[in-house]
């Protein structure tokens, strides 16, 4: 009597139920999710991140089984199955072995490359546990799923036939999963909304109302402390003083002038915008040497590095103005209402240009624009095109622009022939440029025109790259020489390469500065060379460099 195909399985694989063809494919993917990515990984990410690869790669697996077999419809004999079947089990485990020996060896490039110290390469071993158990874990909710769908059809044959049946049975099953999918988003983002509503209702450590009335929250201003948010509150209270700027500049200093408008303060965006403006009116901020509109993150955050530098530049004669338009964290701004961003990049920056263009050309302020992360792709959405910026603004730094940057993708999609997506020159480097260190600020060797459009954005930057369109096209900056600080080694595979860079999104800030989504150093020469002040010399960027690394 001839053994039954499953005999020839070994016991796991015949209580688990698993497919030879979804394994295999499992097992590509799984070594692909090995290889380095922008960014180095923990071993709990990097576990995470293999194990939906496996589960993705086995049900693309599963499916081209089903359909060898729907096409040839001949089933092997026992014996070749069988061999196969411990022919896979003693090559596939010397491949993840290997596999993980060569994977912790990548992770410790990329943190070489990233200046990070080693990790302990023993730690792989929990990244395939964790993999094998978020495999579990998804395979079940498939499965589950499957029971379901053929529950449905059964109950449904009682009245249409067995087709029909299977048709209407996954109508029933994705209109289900879109309803669930409403409720659990709407819930989530319920429960996100009064989790960081709380926490911007709390202040900081050592954040202590100012008595400065040049800014807001202060004495005389409209908007009361309380009002400002979490990060309203860390902005206008953490700038430099007068005695810190005068006694790095030598020179006597100004009062920097910090408007900020939080979420709460007005029903609108437009009534945001307005009390902005009518602060900047008390606070004189049109009468200072330089203006500049601000976008902040998703959470309202606005660096610190980036508003102490021009302060410090100029003196303290400077006005920074920025309205809060969410305090959820930036990520989840982007994924549930990023117009949000936009609106408020737009509509602030249209209220103060009103504002400053209706000044005698003499008497107004240099306007100068900023925008981080989130906040880059917000200030974006004030200006139509290039030469909108170059008739509205006096210079422009966008930090890490996200790769749904309005006008970033349009000049890195239209850059020069020749020049890679990482470092892209557009119309020679005349108006726009791009850097990823303070060194590239000087290239290309070309005249730099006013006013100056500096885009700061890093080679491994997870979000100036994160994009859907990695799940089934390879970027450019993939097939181009890998920029500074990717490992060589980084290769793009279809949907492995997306789930890689989405959790690189997560630790895209816990790396050193210059690296990931870190540009504190560049943002000081960035000013410098997008708008520096009267007689600026080597000798005082030097000094004032110092005084920043060590404030």
């Amino acid at each position: 009597m001839a053994m039954a195909d499953d005999d020839y399985r070994p016991w796991v694989i015949k209580k688990l139920r698993l497919n030879f063809g979804g394994i295999c494919w499992g097992l590509v993917f799984f070594v692909s999710a090995l290889s380095p990515s922008l960014l180095p990984r923990g071993w709990k990410f990097e576990g995470v991140v293999c194990g939906v690869s496996l589960i993705v790669g086995y049900a693309f697996g599963v499916l081209v089984s089903w359909g060898v077999r729907a096409v040839f419809r001949k089933e092997m004999p026992g014996r070749v199955k069988r061999g196969a079947w411990w022919g896979l089990g003693i090559v596939g485990a010397a491949v993840v072995v290997a596999a993980l020996a060569a994977g912790s060896a990548f992770q410790n490039r990329v943190r070489e490359l990233v200046g990070e110290a080693d990790q302990n390469r023993l730690w792989y071993v929990a990244v395939f546990l964790i993999s094998l158990v978020v495999f579990g874990l998804l395979l079940g909710v498939g499965r589950g799923i499957r029971w379901c769908f053929r529950r449905i059809a059964r109950v449904l044959e009682r009245w249409v036939p067995a087709r029909l049946a299977g048709v209407l049975a996954l109508v029933v099953l994705v209109v289900a999963g879109f309803v669930i999918q409403l409720v659990a988003r709407d819930g989530l983002v319920g429960f996100a909304d009064k989790t960081y509503h709380a926490l911007n209702g709390g202040t900081k450590p050592n954040t202590v109302q100012p008595v400065s009335s040049f800014v807001s929250g202060g004495p005389g201003s409209s908007q009361s402390w309380g009002s400002l948010g979490r990060e309203g509150r860390q902005f206008v209270a953490s700038g430099p003083s007068v005695e810190q700027i005068g006694k790095i500049s030598g020179q006597p200093a100004a009062d920097p002038i910090r408007v900020y408008v939080g979420i709460e303060s007005g029903k609108t965006t437009e009534e945001q915008a307005d009390i902005a403006v009518a602060e900047l009116e008390r606070t004189g901020a049109f009468h200072r040497a330089v203006l500049c509109v601000m976008t902040t993150t998703g959470s309202g955050w606005i660096n610190e590095r980036a508003a102490d530098s021009l302060e410090y530049l100029y003196g303290g004669n400077t006005a920074e103005v920025a309205i809060q338009y969410s305090y959820f964290p930036s990520w989840i701004s982007f994924v549930t209402d990023r117009s949000r961003a936009t609106r408020a990049g737009r509509v602030l920056f249209d209220r103060v240009y009103d504002h400053w263009s209706a000044l005698p050309a003499e008497a107004r302020p240099k306007l100068l624009v900023f925008g981080e992360s989130l906040g880059s792709m917000g200030g974006e959405a004030a200006f139509a095109d290039l030469d909108n910026l170059r008739k509205r603004t006096d210079g422009v730094m966008w930090v890490g622009p996200t790769h749904s940057n309005r006008l970033a993708r349009e000049f890195i999609e239209h850059r020069d022939p020749g020049t890679p997506e990482v470092a892209p020159v557009y119309e020679g480097g005349r108006t726009v440029r791009f850097a990823s260190s303070p060194q590239d600020l000087a290239n290309p060797p070309v005249e730099w025109t006013s006013p100056r459009v500096l885009y700061l954005m890093h080679a491994n930057d997870p979000i100036a790259w994160w994009s859907p369109r990695l799940l089934f096209e390879q970027p450019d900056w993939l097939e181009e020489p890998r920029g500074r600080g990717v490992a060589p080694e980084m290769f793009w595979a279809p949907f492995v390469t997306f789930w890689q860079v989405t959790f690189d999104t997560f630790v895209g800030i816990g790396v050193p500065e210059g690296q990931g989504h870190r540009y504190e150093d560049a943002m000081l020469p960035g000013w410098v060379d997008i708008a520096a002040p009267p007689g600026w010399t080597a000798d005082r960027m030097a000094a004032l460099t110092g005084a920043l690394e060590a404030h």
